[in-house]
């Protein structure tokens, strides 16, 4: 009778561990992947508001959101739902489009 310890398939606890490890990496890449698309978001709504030579005060008032919405849209922060990004889209005279990779 063994003691469990000794019976312990280790290289299989090893190849357990290595795939979690994978899974943890994978969901942190995913994140990382978020944050630059919603970063690439931002600074284009940025560069389209200056190019209209707007400020977020004047954005905000146009397209009926705050200026706190603005705020966080162009610093990459918060989850805009599409009809968010649709009112400023619309306002400085863009287009959404959703592109597969």
């Amino acid at each position: 009778m063994g003691d469990g310890y000794l019976e312990t398939d280790w290289s299989q606890v090893a190849k357990d561990m290595m795939a979690e490890w994978d899974a943890v990496e994978d969901q942190e890449a995913k994140e990382e992947e978020k944050r630059w698309q919603r970063l690439n978001l931002s600074t284009m709504i940025f560069e389209a508001r200056l190019a209209k030579k707007m400020t977020q005060a004047q954005l905000a008032e146009q397209t009926g959101l705050s200026r706190e919405v603005i705020t966080r849209l162009e610093s990459g922060k918060g989850n805009p739902t599409y009809n968010t990004l649709a009112k400023v889209a619309d306002v400085l005279g863009c287009k959404l489009a959703y592109v597969k990779k």
